[in-house]
């Protein structure tokens, strides 16, 4: 594998493959960036093909996430085909899921709490908060993952169709910050991708 530079500088790129067993330039550990890591926009918003140009204003920030960050599971799911006498001969992709999970910390964030119940089910008005609890599905949203990496990296993940499918069960206690474990289901766009990844330079 070439680093984000080596791979549009060929000469670079032989380097690089000279050393790519210990080149510990592409190590990467993932670290919050300083606007939050989650946003989200409605459905429609122009999306980014790019890591670092900024987000556009519309694109609501919503602050801290959990300590464990974010987990993002890949799904394919295989049929095996089997000849007679009980040979596998082939393997056949017969669909494909993507999920993200993380936890919201702000949980007095009007955009985190229409995230988690649903924009018509959250109202603020004269600074009291009104949340309507009910089985109405979600709506689906464009979701922006911002993701420092260490080396001065970005990494950007862009979802032009998701949808939060999973509320965890909402813990209130002392000593433990109020939060909201969320798990969003991507789905694919007219070009069949559920998710758009892009790293760079952070600047």
């Amino acid at each position: 594998a070439c680093s984000v530079e080596a791979c549009t500088n060929p000469q670079l790129w032989e380097g690089e493959k000279k050393m790519a067993d210990k080149n510990t330039s592409l190590v990467a550990a993932a670290k919050n960036t300083s606007t939050g890591v989650v946003r989200i926009a409605p459905m429609g918003t122009a999306l980014q093909t790019e890591a670092k140009k900024p987000l556009d204003a519309e694109i609501a920030k919503t602050g801290y996430i959990g300590e464990e960050g974010v987990e993002n599971a890949p799904e394919r799911e295989n049929s095996e085909q089997k000849a007679f006498g009980g040979d596998t001969v082939m393997i056949l992709n017969t669909g494909y899921k993507e999920t993200f999970k993380w936890k919201f910390l702000p949980s007095l964030d009007v955009d985190v709490l229409k995230a988690v119940y649903g924009t018509e089910n959250v109202t603020e008005k004269s600074g009291v908060i009104t949340i309507l609890h009910n089985g109405k599905d979600l709506p689906r949203a464009v979701f922006v993952l911002e993701i420092a990496l260490s080396g001065g990296k970005i990494k950007r993940l862009v979802i032009p169709e998701g949808q939060i499918t999973e509320l965890s069960a909402v813990s209130y206690k002392d000593g433990e910050v109020t939060g909201y474990e969320v798990t969003m289901t991507t789905y694919p766009d007219a070009a069949g991708n559920n998710v758009y990844e892009y790293i760079s330079a952070a600047t």
